[in-house]
């Protein structure tokens, strides 16, 4: 079969396989060529008139941008979307430090106690992080803050357009993947701060959207010094959105910081971080189904079976090292269970709230409820997976799989060869 008869058979829109067509053609010719990350910091500088990144992360750019010229074999479309998110990136970087050296009583904001949610992905953390931005004081990220971090009060304008430009987005993304509201909720909803790390250059979410293995390998060599940087960028974020002068504390989410953990309490000691727990069996599957349509709108044919392969590597790596990790951070990180979770929702987020030395009050409790009830489970439509179209194996699975849920106590779940998962809760 043809990548373009595949591309028709995956429902890919007709002018998005017309684009992939030409791009094919063209080879490494043209605007739809390889990634130039020296163009990118070049153009970037050019457009904004500023020069400085701050925080030092090196050549990640540039190491990001090698590996996927090499490893990922982008469609065209996956070179203009990877292209201008690198581009886009690297200007509001710049913008960011830029607001940074200007206000020195900006960079000196403090970051109160904020909640972070880490568990891995699949495991509950879009419940839980939605119930505790309904508490009283909760601040989340919200889509279009994550997508641009620059409030209008730094821009000297009155109107805010981000959410406009957010929805033109997502109407956008909707149209080239109509199944991935089946998997996540890319609502206007509070967000992952996935993006924040994103413009370090150094982040796990590059290489769960587009196959880029050596800059994954060079991301787990890196240590909790080596991340410091990382983290104060994305701490330089938070303040910088902190001058629309809205109050509270920050509730945040992202898988992505489960690898990082020494690195992210370094830089936020105050921090309730909040790690959930499900067993992984249930959850290898819906993840490569997550993974696969992200990778498969970017890049050309990619396999199941080797992102299954991946996906599990990923994980047991991920797992032991969060392992390593909690062994030295004693009891500063907050065990949930995904069954507890669904079986007492509100209950499990007034526990997590009384940790953070925060109570949850009859209001905040009201808010909760309601927004259960308007988001039941499968509000989107059911995900639905398998084990085997990813060739995973389940005694393969059940190697790290068991004695991870010894660990914590996780009771084990049926690991069917199909199943179903709701995107707007999990």
């Amino acid at each position: 079969m043809s990548l373009a008869t595949r591309d028709a058979v995956r429902g890919v829109p007709r002018p998005v396989r017309l684009l992939n067509a030409v791009g094919r053609r063209a080879g490494d010719r043209g605007p739809l060529g390889p990634l130039d990350a020296d163009d990118m910091l070049r153009d970037a500088r050019r457009r904004t008139g500023l020069s400085d990144l701050g925080p030092d992360t090196g050549d990640a750019l540039g190491r990001l941008v090698d590996a996927v010229n090499a490893e990922a074999r982008l469609t065209a479309l996956g070179r203009l979307i990877v292209n201008r998110m690198l581009r886009t990136f690297v200007a509001q970087r710049l913008r960011i430090v830029a607001e940074h050296r200007r206000s020195p009583a900006l960079a000196a904001t403090p970051v109160v106690r904020p909640i972070f949610v880490v568990g891995y992905w699949r495991t509950g953390t879009t419940l839980l992080h939605n119930l505790l931005a309904q508490a009283d004081g909760a601040r989340p990220l919200y889509m279009h803050e994550a997508v641009d971090p620059i409030p209008p009060a730094l821009r000297g304008t009155a109107r805010d357009t981000r959410p406009l430009q957010f929805g033109l987005q997502q109407r956008g993304l909707y149209y080239l993947s109509p199944e991935i509201t089946r998997i996540h909720d890319f609502s206007g909803g509070p967000a992952e701060c996935l993006r924040l790390l994103g413009r370090s250059f150094v982040s796990h979410l590059f290489p769960h959207m587009v196959p880029a293995a050596s800059y994954e390998d060079w991301l787990w060599g890196l240590d909790d010094a080596a991340l410091a940087p990382v983290y104060a960028l994305h701490r330089m974020q938070l303040q910088t959105l902190q001058a629309d002068g809205r109050p509270g504390h920050w509730v945040l989410k992202s898988p992505a910081h489960l690898p990082t953990l020494g690195a992210l309490l370094a830089a936020y000691p105050d921090a309730t971080v909040v790690q959930t727990h499900r067993d992984p069996a249930k959850v290898l599957g819906s993840l490569s189904s997550l993974v696969s349509v992200g990778v498969g709108l970017l890049a050309d044919a990619p396999d199941p079976r080797t992102i299954g392969r991946q996906v599990l590597a990923r994980t047991e790596r991920t797992l032991a090292v969060v392992d390593r990790t909690r062994a030295a951070l004693g009891d500063r990180v907050v065990d949930v269970r995904y069954a507890d979770l669904v079986r007492d929702p509100v209950g499990v987020a007034a526990g997590v709230q009384e940790r953070a030395g925060r109570s949850l009050s009859a209001a905040g409790e009201a808010r909760m409820r309601a927004w259960l009830a308007a988001n039941p489970q499968g509000k989107h439509g059911a995900h639905h997976y398998s084990l085997a179209q990813f060739g995973l194996d389940p005694a393969a699975v059940e190697r790290f799989a068991g004695p991870y849920r010894e660990r914590y106590g996780i009771p084990a779940e049926s690991a069917a060869p199909a199943g179903a998962l709701p995107g707007a809760q999990v």
